[in-house]
């Protein structure tokens, strides 16, 4: 059965789809893997593997899965900023 609803309508129904979509994705956003990380900090997912190795202040993973670890982006950009490695840390 066809829809009756006017082209603009279904339109706006599915905007209002996508919108939830991105909500979702923005709450997540607050948790970051070593790629995240990498690209935050401007180097390699190798050296951040290493960093959260052998850096005993850098911040424990928030969760281990069965694609990585993650880590909450706060926890990462305030060791960054102490240790210089983000803008407004000490140089």
């Amino acid at each position: 059965m066809a829809s009756t609803a006017p082209a603009a309508l279904l339109t706006l129904r599915n905007l209002q789809r996508g919108m939830r979509c991105v909500n979702y994705l923005d709450a997540m956003h607050h948790l970051v893997g070593v790629g995240e990380i990498a690209r935050m900090l401007g180097i390699s997912r190798q050296r951040i593997n290493k960093i959260a190795q052998t850096d005993p202040a850098f911040p424990k993973p928030e969760a281990e899965l069965m694609s990585g670890r993650v880590w909450k982006r706060a926890d990462v950009e305030r060791w960054a900023k102490k240790v210089g490695r983000l803008p407004g840390g000490r140089s």
